[in-house]
């Protein structure tokens, strides 16, 4: 029933993507409107719909296994939203550039939520199946260096969004920006690195334990649903954090940030799907065997925002 209702889902929204390629609202001629173009009202009022679905899903899901470390993808999941519905306004006022900067600032800050969760699951993993020595780093610190990672990158990319929204300093921040894509990208590559040799580890030491069930019933139940949907979800962020860097390089006014169906296609589908999986195979239903897993984890993320504060 789940797989079903995520593919119907995804055909809408490709669809919806479909939507914004067939009937574009060019703006080229008003040099004030940074996007070059008028957004399509319907399909960011539908898009923002669906992505609120999200974390109304996983408020019910939360009711039969909490962990706080979903909150992530919730919290994401609102702003994404918001950036969404902010192409409303923006559309009627295509030159207020305070309006793009924050409507900007909530779609390209927002994933660092997704990503976050990601970071948290590999560790949580390792400890679920007692595979610690499988990984290239000891979960604990993998669970660290890479949330610190995040942390960073999203203020440089908040930092150099807000300098870019300055006259004065708006070339040094689009430099600012782009380095933190880039910094980002290179982190969540690193990951999968570290996330593939495990699965790889695990595969030749343990091939028992990886070999998938016959039955559909067993599988949903069995962990390598959950590192599958972990892979697909990777996949998905991946594809939008290549994206967003190469749209950056280009400039606001290249071809990728000025051409709308882009946007849906390579930044708010792949995150859409990175997300939806994570509702078909919840994580905490999986991760339950060993019982300091989150204990462990949450020690780890207060520690990090201990230093940050510093």
């Amino acid at each position: 029933m789940f797989p079903t209702r995520t593919l119907a889902l995804s055909l809408l929204f490709c669809s919806l993507c479909a939507l914004a390629q067939e009937e574009p609202s060019s703006d080229s001629k008003n040099s004030r409107n940074p996007l070059k173009y008028i957004p399509n009202r319907p399909l960011a009022i539908i898009s923002g719909l669906i992505y609120l679905a999200i974390p109304a899903i996983c408020l019910i899901w939360c009711r039969k296994r909490w962990a706080r470390y979903m909150l992530t993808i919730m919290v994401g999941g609102v702003c994404y939203a918001i950036g969404l519905f902010m192409r409303l306004p923006f559309g009627s006022n295509p030159d207020n550039l305070g309006l793009y900067i924050i409507m900007n600032m909530f779609t390209v800050l927002s994933p660092c939520a997704f990503i976050a969760m990601v970071y948290m699951l590999l560790g949580r993993l390792a400890l679920h199946l007692d595979a610690d020595e499988y990984l290239l780093v000891k979960s604990r610190i993998i669970t660290k260096l890479f949330l610190t990672s995040d942390i960073v990158t999203l203020l440089v990319q908040a930092s150099g969004g807000g300098m870019a929204a300055m006259q004065s300093l708006s070339n040094l921040g689009k430099k600012i920006f782009l380095v933190g894509l880039i910094v980002q990208l290179i982190s969540f590559t690193l990951y999968m690195v570290v996330y593939a040799v495990f699965l790889y580890r695990m595969k030749v030491n343990r091939p028992e334990e990886c070999r998938l069930p016959r039955n559909k019933a067993e599988f949903f139940s069995h962990w390598t649903a959950l590192a599958g949907t972990l892979v697909i979800s990777c996949i998905g962020i991946f594809i939008r954090s290549i994206f967003r860097t190469v749209e950056n390089s280009q400039g606001f006014d290249g071809h990728l940030a000025t051409t709308e169906v882009y946007f849906y296609v390579l930044d708010t589908l792949p995150l859409f799907i990175a997300i939806l999986v994570f509702v078909v195979t919840w994580p905490p239903l999986y991760l339950t065997r060993y019982g300091h897993v989150d204990s462990v984890d949450t020690a780890v993320e207060m520690g990090i925002a201990q230093e940050t504060k510093k």
